[in-house]
C-alpha cells in the first residue's frame, strides 16, 4: 500500500531535511538491531544499514554481528544484539529528494532494496527471459550502428536517452528510443551506438535519429563530451525537448540544459532502472549488446554502479536516461499521470495540452543512409526530364549494373 506525501512531510538526510513522494507499507520478515547505548531499530531483515560513511558501504541488518558499528545522528553505535521479529508490517519511504539515503530512527539506511556487491542489474532468471526477446532489427543503417524494430509511428509515445563519449573508439556515443505508450509494455524501438563518431558529428546524428520518431523528449548526459551535444542541438538545431534535470543537486547557480550526472541522480536513476526491469518487468528489450551491458552492469563495493571490469555501460546509460523521464519527479512535469502503482511509480499517463507537440511530423529513416535487411526496400528514384540529363543518368547507373523496372 502507497500513501502520497501531501502534507510535503521531510525526512532528515546526511544533507538536511528532504521531501519525499510518500510511504509504502510492506510486510516482510524483520529483525530488531540493538545497539550498547540503548538505541534500536526494528526492520527488514535486508535493510542496509550504514558501516562506513566515507566509502558508501552499508551491511543488512540481518548480517550484523555483536561489535559491529553503525552510523547514527547521535554518532557511531555499537551493536549487541539482532534478533528476527517474524513478518511484521514495515514502511518504506520512497523517492527522497536528491539523495538514496535517510535516517530511520536516527540511523542512516537506504530507501532501496538491498544489492549485493557485484551483482548484476537484472538475475539469471530475468536474463535467460529477456534474451528470449532479443531479435534481428528490421532495419540496420550507417553500416550496422543505427538498428532499427519498429518505425515510427504517430499514435505511439516514444521519449530518448543519450549518452556521449568522446568519438576515440574507446566509450560510445548511444542513443536509446523507447516507446512509453503503454508502462507496462515499454518497448525499445531503436539504438544507435557508435564508438568512432566525434561528438560534433554525434550531434548531427542525434538530431537525425530524434526526428525520425517525431522529435519525443530526450534525456541528454551534459557531463564532458555531453555538453557540446545538448547545447548544440539547443542553440544551433533549435531541438527544444530536452529534458533537464539535476541541477539543484550539483548545486548549480545557472540552470543548465540535459541531464547533470552526479553520485545521487545516477544512483536514482539505477534504482528507477531496476524498478522498471526488476519489479515491474515492463521492458521489452530487443538488441543484444544492451542486454549483455545490462548483465554486465554491476555494484561496486563503494555504492557505486558501472560495468564490469573490462565491459562497456554505454548502452545502459543511455537505456537508463530514457527510462529516468518515467522519475515520478520529471513525468509530472511533462505528463498528466493518471495512476500509480503500489510503490508510486507512474503505470498510466496521459499528454497535457499545454504546447509540447509530442509528435511532430517524423523524418524518413532512408535519407542519406544505407539500407540492410530483408524487408527493407528503398523508395524509388523519380529522375527529371530536362534535357538529357535523365538519359545521362540513366547511362551511369547502368554502367553500374543496375537495371530498370519492367
Amino acid at each position: 500500500m502507497f500513501k502520497e506525501n501531501k502534507e510535503n512531510l521531510k525526512v532528515l538526510t546526511p544533507d538536511g531535511y528532504k521531501l519525499f513522494d510518500g510511504i509504502q507499507k510492506i510486510n516482510k520478515a524483520a529483525c530488531k538491531v540493538v545497539c550498547k547505548t540503548g538505541e534500536s531499530l526494528t526492520c527488514s531483515l535486508k535493510h542496509p544499514l550504514c558501516i562506513d560513511v566515507h566509502n558508501f558501504k552499508f551491511k543488512k541488518a540481518s548480517e550484523l554481528v555483536t561489535g559491529d558499528n553503525i552510523f547514527h545522528t547521535e554518532g557511531w553505535k555499537e551493536v549487541v544484539s539482532v534478533t528476527e521479529e517474524g513478518e511484521i508490517d514495515l514502511y518504506d519511504l520512497i523517492n527522497v529528494e536528491d539523495t538514496v539515503s535517510y535516517y530511520t530512527d536516527g540511523f542512516l539506511s537506504h530507501n532501496c532494496e538491498w544489492i549485493e556487491t557485484g551483482e548484476s542489474t537484472i538475475d539469471a532468471e530475468l536474463f535467460e527471459k529477456m534474451a528470449a526477446l532479443v531479435c534481428d532489427p528490421k532495419i540496420t543503417l550507417d553500416d550496422g550502428h543505427y538498428k532499427i524494430w519498429e518505425e515510427a509511428d504517430p499514435s505511439r509515445l516514444y521519449v530518448a536517452g543519450v549518452d556521449t563519449a568522446e568519438g576515440v573508439g574507446a566509450d560510445s556515443s548511444c542513443v536509446q528510443i523507447l516507446d512509453i505508450t503503454d508502462l507496462r509494455d515499454i518497448r525499445q524501438v531503436a539504438c544507435y551506438n557508435n564508438n568512432l563518431i566525434p561528438p560534433l558529428e554525434f550531434t548531427t546524428k542525434v538530431h537525425s535519429i530524434l526526428r525520425n520518431y517525431g522529435s519525443p523528449l530526450a534525456l541528454i548526459e551534459r557531463n564532458n563530451c555531453g555538453a557540446q551535444v545538448v547545447d548544440r542541438l539547443a542553440n544551433d538545431l533549435g531541438y527544444e525537448k530536452i529534458v533537464s534535470y539535476g541541477n539543484k543537486t550539483a548545486h548549480r547557480r545557472n540552470v543548465m540544459q540535459g541531464m547533470i550526472a552526479h553520485t545521487n541522480t545516477k544512483y536514482k536513476g539505477v534504482l528507477n532502472l531496476r524498478y522498471y526491469l526488476n519489479e515491474a518487468r515492463a521492458v521489452t528489450i530487443r538488441d543484444e549488446e544492451t542486454l549483455m551491458e545490462l548483465k554486465n552492469f554491476i555494484r561496486y563495493p563503494n555504492g557505486t554502479w558501472k560495468a564490469r571490469q573490462g565491459k562497456h555501460d554505454d548502452m545502459v546509460m543511455s537505456l537508463l536516461y530514457a527510462l529516468f523521464i518515467l522519475e515520478r519527479e520529471i513525468t509530472e512535469r511533462f505528463f498528466e499521470i493518471t495512476e500509480l502503482d503500489s510503490m508510486g511509480k507512474p503505470v498510466m499517463i496521459e499528454q497535457m495540452d499545454f504546447g509540447i507537440q509530442y509528435f511532430e511530423d517524423a523524418t524518413s529513416i532512408y535519407l542519406d543512409n544505407e539500407v540492410v535487411g530483408n524487408n527493407s526496400v528503398l523508395p524509388p528514384i523519380v529522375f527529371g526530364m530536362h534535357d538529357n540529363q535523365a538519359e545521362e543518368d540513366m547511362d551511369e547507373l547502368t554502367m553500374f549494373g543496375y537495371r530498370p523496372l519492367q
